[in-house]
């Protein structure tokens, strides 16, 4: 009696830990995901590639001009999951996430840092290092960069 109990709890300890590990491994899946969808979307903008660019961000985003023509090259510098709830909940609660009734688990945000060449500097445009927060959704199982800035 006494070592079945003690089975059991090796058995359901085991579980636990296959269940934790497998959550883990899954959160970690989603971030690298999005974390691709950022890379991609750098790479394609410094290859003039809007084809592909256009898989990296929502639908919505799709008609505005890019500026493409006058990219020499845009490189990323530093990319980080953000962890300050404050930003997810400002584009939950007043930004675009609103509008789409997004829900926080189908969100990541990351403080993208990046170096931006053009060919020829306007006044709302300037080469130079910048950091923006890029915001991802989630849409039929892809991560897409729906918003960014700050």
């Amino acid at each position: 009696m006494k070592s079945t109990k003690i089975l059991l709890v090796i058995v359901i300890g085991s579980i636990l830990i296959f269940l934790n590990s497998g959550c883990t491994i899954l959160k970690a899946s989603t971030t690298y995901d999005a974390e691709k969808t950022i890379n991609d979307h750098f790479k394609y903008k410094s290859n003039n590639d809007l084809e592909m660019f256009e898989t990296t961000i929502s639908e919505d985003l799709r008609h505005l001009d890019w500026n493409f023509d006058n990219i020499a090259s845009i490189e990323i510098l530093k990319l980080e999951l953000d962890t300050n709830k404050n930003v997810k909940n400002s584009y939950i609660e007043y930004g675009r996430g609103k509008l789409k009734n997004v829900v926080k688990n189908d969100i990541k945000v990351f403080l993208v840092k990046y170096e931006i060449l053009l060919h020829e500097e306007t006044m709302d445009h300037k080469n130079g290092i910048y950091e923006r927060y890029y915001f991802l959704i989630k849409s039929n199982g892809e991560w897409l960069i729906d918003d960014f800035g700050m």
